[in-house]
């Protein structure tokens, strides 16, 4: 359970799967809203690209400029079922 007000981050970097409309569909069914944050360093930096879903039921908190900027809406996939306890597919978000 989360505060009102409160926010989730998952870490989704894969090379593989496309994590981030899965995860969106959940918490939408839940009743909360997903972003997408690309973190891509500059290629100076001795850090690699992470991929992160924030996920919050605060409109307030999507709409502050700092997280504005630096997020997307994430893209759904076509005719990907919610995945629960009784399904899951990895084929089907193979990138």
């Amino acid at each position: 359970m989360t505060k009102p007000d409160g926010v989730i981050a998952f870490h989704l970097s894969n090379l593989y799967l496309d994590l981030p409309p899965v995860v969106e569909q959940i918490v939408r069914d839940a009743g909360f809203q997903a972003v997408l944050v690309l973190d891509r360093p500059h290629a100076t930096d001795l850090t690699a690209p992470s991929d992160w879903v924030l996920v919050t039921r605060s409109t307030t908190f999507l709409r502050l400029p700092e997280i504005a900027a630096c997020s997307t809406l994430i893209v759904p996939r076509s005719r990907l079922p919610v995945w629960t306890d009784q399904f899951s597919n990895v084929f089907q978000i193979l990138k």
